[in-house]
């Protein structure tokens, strides 16, 4: 039989104690028959036939076992083509699924936890796990993982400059090392034994030709991984490294984004500073005239103070928390109180132009989920918008209405020109700006704002003059 093996030649034995070939394990054995089993020229093993009798076999015996061969050679074929096209279709599947969840989710925890936990059941891997590179550069921290006892997440960061995995990320090439536990200096090589694996491979996640992590999987046996296998890893790593690029992407995207926000606000501080210094002004006249006249204060000198105090108050108050960084939070909000406050920063603007505001609001209207400085800040600029547009002087128009018990309406109009053509062919695009101390920013980011709340803008020009905002927002 190895000498079929060796030679791919079939051979007929008739006595098999007279051929010095032949390995005796079986000594009522008198006489073989061996083929080669061949694929396209390739061996693949030997067919093998015994017999207790001597000259048990013919040249016909040799042609028909050469045949059955042959024949089984090609269904051995076919088998292996279909597994090959299982396979191929499985991975085809696994990395369109991967793509999906890529494309639907910026959650990069849920997009590396369905990585490796494919990648683990596709290369029949033991334990597969991603780890990053630190900030500084000098560590990888393990982030995501798939298989592993209960030890396996709480292993100590690896230090690049000195480690086996290190190298991956200092060099940007694969590291595979089919038997770790012969490996001397290999860092974790009691976990390893403690965990049951046995090879590892490690490709690095590239991004912008810069190693920022790796992904590795661990096989349970002494084991060297066919360049398939690597080519697979290889395809897993990619799609890692886009998922993390993606998420970075997204939160230097909303950072920015919230800068700019903010910087809208402070335009439109900056905007209402004179109205709000006279705001304040007025209350401290008053006060000051009272301690000014002399003798002592009345119990109405005293009520007049403290409601001008309290307005003081009031006015810094609100300006405080529109213009105060924080993270957006969500909470019950009264839309007819976050009208009434950004008036209220406006009414030294309105009343200088001479613009009288029509209040029509509807009582006991269903509370909204919204960030109450966001929901003030786009209130201020329509109303900044509409202020701008009533230069001499006009009217505007509020109303609050309750739809269906599932969404609330806030309809602001005013009396002046209208929206420009320039402006409604780019409505809500960014530094589109008909104000000469605005940012161009307002509109878009009010547009943001009613879409990430869920909500619809719609912005027209009326048939008698002057513009129609109506918004909607779900209740609750």
């Amino acid at each position: 039989t190895g000498w079929v093996a060796q030679h791919g030649e079939p051979l007929l034995v008739p006595d098999v104690s007279r051929d010095p070939r032949y390995y005796q394990l079986n000594p009522e054995i008198r006489s073989e028959l061996a083929v080669p089993l061949k694929i396209n020229g390739r061996l693949i093993g030997v067919v093998n036939v015994d017999s207790t009798r001597l000259n048990a076999f013919s040249e016909e015996d040799l042609e028909l076992l050469t045949l059955l061969s042959n024949q089984s050679a090609q269904v051995i074929r076919n088998g292996e083509l279909y597994e090959t096209a299982r396979r191929q279709a499985e991975q085809l599947s696994t990395l369109i699924e991967i793509n999906k969840t890529i494309a639907s989710t910026l959650s990069l925890e849920k997009m590396l936890r369905e990585i490796v936990e494919r990648t683990a059941r596709l290369m029949d891997a033991k334990i597969c796990a991603v780890m990053l590179l630190s900030e500084d550069g000098e560590e990888l921290t393990l982030e995501a993982w798939h298989g592993g006892g209960r030890e396996y997440p709480y292993r100590a960061n690896l230090r690049v400059a000195d480690s086996h995995l290190g190298q991956v990320i200092r060099t940007g090439h694969p590291l595979e090392l089919p038997d770790i536990r012969e490996v001397q200096q290999f860092r974790f090589r009691t976990l390893a034994e403690r965990e049951g694996v046995r090879a590892l491979l490690a490709m690095p996640l590239i991004v912008r030709e810069k190693a920022i992590g790796l992904i590795k999987i661990y096989k349970a046996r002494i084991y060297r991984f066919p360049e398939a296998e690597k080519r697979l890893l290889k395809t897993f790593a990619d799609l890692c490294a886009i998922a993390i690029e993606n998420a970075r992407l997204y939160e230097k995207m909303i950072a920015l984004e919230d800068q700019t926000r903010r910087a809208e606000r402070l335009a439109a501080v900056g905007e209402l500073a004179a109205g709000i210094a006279h705001e304040i002004r007025n209350p401290l006249t008053i006060v000051k005239m009272l301690f000014d006249s002399g003798g002592a204060l009345t119990e109405q000198d005293r009520q007049v103070i403290g409601e001008e105090l309290n307005r003081m108050n009031t006015i810094v108050t609100h300006l405080l928390d529109y213009v105060r960084p924080r993270e957006p939070a969500r909470e019950p909000c009264s839309v007819n109180n976050s009208l009434e406050n950004a008036l209220l920063l406006m009414s030294h603007e309105l009343e200088q132009k001479r613009i009288r505001v029509v209040r029509d609001l509807e009582e006991g209207l269903p509370k909204i989920l919204a960030d109450p400085v966001q929901l003030q800040q786009v209130f201020l600029n329509l109303l900044l918008n509409s202020a701008e547009a009533l230069d001499d002087g006009g009217e505007i128009r509020l109303r609050t209405r309750s739809r269906s018990r599932e969404q609330v309406e806030i309809v602001l109009e005013d009396t002046g020109p209208g929206l420009p053509e320039v402006v409604q062919q780019n409505l809500f695009a960014p530094f589109i700006t008909t104000r000469p101390r605005g940012l161009g920013l307002g509109l878009s980011i009010v547009k943001r704002i009613i879409d990430a709340h869920r909500g619809s803008i719609r912005m027209e020009n009326r048939r008698e003059g002057g513009v129609a905002v109506t918004i909607r927002l779900p209740v609750g």
